[in-house]
């Protein structure tokens, strides 16, 4: 970025992110989460000394020590009475390129553990990328939209609460009702966040066998979010069970990706989950017997 009167740039402070460090955007962001004036633009916030940014509440640990940092970059900036002028700093002319945007994101410090467990999934392409953005916190919910100024209501399509990522696939009571057919059906207690699914979600089961769950959570996921997109951009009403036959058709034609021995298991799996939900959400009830089991692992 190239700053000139500093008139035109709204929020960039909060904005200054390096492609080779994920933790040092994630604290700018919880930083922008908590100032008072989230659009001023550059030349309000240096019209003073110290800069004219407040927040609403005191700064502690590493948001203090993140406050610090922007400071510090903040004291680097120069502005001059030229235009406002963006520039590409991953590249020499200043132009942005695929190329450039590639080469940093594949060498970031985002969770290599998490983005491997991601691309190495015998997964669809599209939902490998779904799944990439969710663990960077980047889809396109409605408080990441709010971010980049965009003037609808923030709340939930499902209830009233504003959606955000966590909101969206795991608090919200429709989700909620979503996991409760997997806690049923298979005793696993239900994620909590994105990171809790690539954390400490599936300890004490075999690492063999993590990897085939979390294709199944990925599945659930991208169903949620796509019965979400159908009510919001076509107006079409979901309901958990859809939630549910859209994760297992997705996860019938994943099978054949899987290894040979795998695929009966996620074909027997769909079926009991099937099942589940047909009880849980007609006869608002369940048996014990529609459990899903652990894999029988031949010797």
């Amino acid at each position: 970025m190239v700053h000139g009167r500093g008139h035109k740039i709204a929020r960039f402070s909060w904005k200054i992110t390096r492609p080779d460090s994920f933790n040092h955007s994630t604290l700018l962001s919880a930083l922008y989460n908590i100032a008072r004036d989230k659009n001023n633009t550059i030349a309000q916030v240096l019209s003073s000394s110290p800069p004219n940014i407040s927040f609403r509440r005191d700064l502690v640990g590493a948001r203090l020590m993140s406050w610090h940092n922007l400071l510090s970059r903040l004291d680097r900036i120069n502005l001059t009475q030229g235009r406002d002028v963006f520039r590409w700093n991953l590249t020499t002319s200043g132009s942005f390129t695929v190329d450039s945007m590639y080469r940093a994101l594949m060498h970031s410090e985002a969770p290599e553990s998490n983005n491997k467990k991601i691309w190495k999934a015998k997964i669809p392409l599209k939902v490998k990328i779904f799944m990439w953005y969710l663990c960077r916190g980047v889809v396109l919910t409605k408080d990441n939209l709010a971010r980049r100024n965009w003037p609808g209501s923030k709340k939930c399509c499902f209830c009233t609460h504003n959606e955000t990522i966590k909101h969206l696939f795991f608090q919200c009571k429709f989700a909620r009702s979503t996991w409760s057919v997997i806690q049923i059906a298979s005793n696993l207690y239900p994620p909590t966040s994105v990171a809790n699914i690539f954390g400490h979600w599936l300890d004490g089961i075999s690492n063999r066998f993590k990897t085939l769950i979390r294709v199944g959570a990925y599945a659930l996921l991208w169903s949620l979010w796509l019965c979400r997109n159908a009510l919001v951009f076509n107006d079409k009403n979901a309901s958990p069970l859809q939630v549910i036959f859209r994760c297992t058709h997705s996860l019938r034609m994943w099978s054949i990706l899987q290894r040979a021995e795998y695929q009966p298991l996620f074909k027997a799996v769909c079926t009991r989950l099937e099942q589940v939900a047909m009880k849980f959400f007609t006869q608002h009830g369940w048996q014990h017997n529609l459990r899903i089991g652990p894999p029988t692992v031949s010797t």
